[in-house]
């Protein structure tokens, strides 16, 4: 999908507006997240960083093909805030990529850690039982 996206994405104009699609689009994942974030912590719907994280991120992107329909449909693609928006929609894919790729990865190592320990809190386990038994 973002490879088709970025195909539609007119490089120059991107160039024009990095800072303001950049200074937005940070802004708006940094506050929407945290809110969401907090709601699904404060709801009981979340647990643990990890599904917190995930549910905050997840939550605050928006649909890039609703935007671009409804922006056609008005005659406004071309506009400069058509641009932005779209400009918008296309970082917030590139930062959803990002934010679910380290989101994975802190997963596995919260995993192979609690596998790690668990595992060797059950070997301590197994041989205290085998020397109270002796």
């Amino acid at each position: 999908m973002l490879f088709f996206a970025g195909l539609s994405c007119d490089a120059k104009t991107f160039r024009q507006y990095w800072r303001a699609v950049l200074t937005v689009g940070s802004g708006y994942l940094i506050l929407s997240s945290g809110l969401l974030a907090a709601v699904g912590w404060g709801s009981g719907l979340c647990v643990g960083i990890g599904s917190v994280t995930f549910f905050g991120v997840a939550g605050s992107l928006s649909s890039r093909q609703l935007m671009t329909e409804y922006l056609e449909r008005r005659q406004q693609t071309r506009s400069m805030h058509g641009k932005l928006l779209l400009g918008l929609a296309l970082f917030q894919d590139l930062q959803a990529v990002l934010a679910f790729t380290i989101l994975n990865a802190f997963q596995r190592c919260l995993l192979d850690r609690a596998h790690t320990q668990g595992g060797g809190a059950r070997r301590a386990g197994a041989a205290t039982t085998a020397g109270s038994s002796q």
